[in-house]
């Protein structure tokens, strides 16, 4: 039984990162045959790992008609993940600023200078795109890693997952994502001089930033969704 679970979960971990990465396009419909000979296993692990995506990861979706499939992308699913982001994470931010010691500090160090290695060795267009999705991940988790929630991590981690998918369509419509090390050390600046104002305003452009880019190619009214989506994120934290 133990092995049996184990598969599964190795099966919706792949089907995850796969979607993640673009290869199933929104919308689409994960016929079980076909994934079945993806990823060589039986129908019973891969109908366990996509029931367990579609529960959990919001990343697959399930109609008794039609089975599973990708779910799809749209401008409000983005902008409400979005305001949600940002509210958490000043929340844990918050939190961390007031909480986090020396350990927490270390953390955040190790885990910007690691960010800023991978993008300095690979200046065009992020070559090693996997060891920097690692670091990108890891250095976001450090900053809100002293909140002192162990719930709110896992949302935290949810939610990143969730934007990493919109994340990665910048690159497809736009072009690779340009280096980010400034804006990733002003992050970590202001966290180790717990000046909560500042990375506040950091964390909410780096979100913004990003859903911009990505609205500019699904809609054609992104800029005034842009200044709808800071105005509610403003009124829904003072």
């Amino acid at each position: 039984m133990s092995d049996k679970r184990s598969l599964s979960g190795q099966t919706a971990e792949r089907i995850r990162d796969d979607i993640l990465a673009g290869r199933f396009v929104p919308g689409e419909r994960l016929r079980l045959d076909r994934l079945s000979e993806l990823y060589n296993v039986g129908s019973t692990p891969l109908r366990e790992a996509l029931a367990s995506l579609a529960a959990s990861a919001d990343l697959v979706r399930a109609e008794s008609q039609r089975g599973f499939y990708v779910a799809p992308i749209s401008a409000a699913d983005l902008i409400d993940l979005v305001k949600t982001r940002v509210w958490l994470d000043k929340i844990m931010l918050r939190a961390s600023l007031r909480l986090g010691g020396n350990a927490w500090e270390g953390e955040i160090a190790g885990a910007a200078h690691r960010l800023a290695r991978v993008e300095a060795s690979h200046p065009n267009a992020l070559d090693d795109r996997a060891a920097w999705e690692v670091e990108h991940r890891a250095f976001h988790r450090a900053l809100v890693s002293a909140a002192g929630s162990r719930r709110m991590l896992e949302y935290h981690d949810s939610l990143y997952s969730l934007s990493d998918r919109y994340r990665r369509l910048k690159a497809v419509f736009g072009g690779p994502r340009p280096r980010s090390t400034a804006e990733h050390r002003a992050m970590a600046d202001a966290a180790l001089n717990r000046d909560t104002k500042t990375i506040e305003t950091l964390i909410e452009n780096h979100f913004v930033g990003t859903a911009e880019a990505v609205l500019s190619n699904i809609t054609e009214n992104s800029q005034e969704l842009i200044v709808k989506l800071r105005a509610d994120i403003a009124a829904g934290w003072e």
